[in-house]
C-alpha cells in the first residue's frame, strides 16, 4: 500500500455515539487515525461503532486498535465498542479467524451496533 493516498476514515456523530467508518484498505497507516478518533469519542463520553462494511482489508494493527479502543471505553465510560460489518466480507473472515467477534460485539445492522454502543448497552 506504499505510495497510495491515505486510507479513508470518516466519523459520523449520532446521539451519544460516534460511528467511525473505514473504507478501502487499512493497515498500520490507519492505526493512528483510528486510535485518535476513538480517543476523541471517549473524551466526549460517546460510545463508539467501528463500521467495516466498506473496508476491503484490515490487518492486525487495526484489529489491535479496535481491541484497545474497547478496553479504553470499558475503563473510562463503562461502555463497549461495537463493530458493524457484513458477514460475507473478507474483513469478516479476518475477524472470524482472530475470534474478534467473540470478544467485541459485532452487528450486521448499523442501528443494532449503535444501540449496543449507546448508554443502554443493548446487545446486537
Amino acid at each position: 500500500m506504499a505510495g497510495q493516498p491515505a486510507p479513508n476514515l470518516t466519523v459520523e456523530r449520532h446521539t451519544g455515539v460516534d460511528v467511525i467508518r473505514l473504507s478501502g484498505e487499512h493497515d498500520m497507516a490507519t492505526e493512528h487515525s483510528l486510535t485518535q478518533a476513538i480517543g476523541t469519542a471517549v473524551a466526549l463520553d460517546h460510545g463508539v461503532v467501528v463500521s467495516l462494511v466498506d473496508a476491503e482489508f484490515i490487518d492486525s494493527t487495526v484489529i489491535n486498535a479496535i481491541h484497545l479502543g474497547d478496553r479504553l471505553l470499558r475503563e473510562r465510560n463503562g461502555r463497549r465498542l461495537a463493530i458493524h460489518l457484513r458477514t460475507s466480507s473478507i474483513v469478516h473472515r479476518t475477524l472470524e479467524i482472530g475470534n474478534v467477534c467473540e470478544a467485541i460485539p459485532c452487528a450486521r445492522e448499523l442501528d443494532d451496533a449503535i444501540a449496543y454502543a449507546s448508554d443502554s448497552g443493548e446487545a446486537p
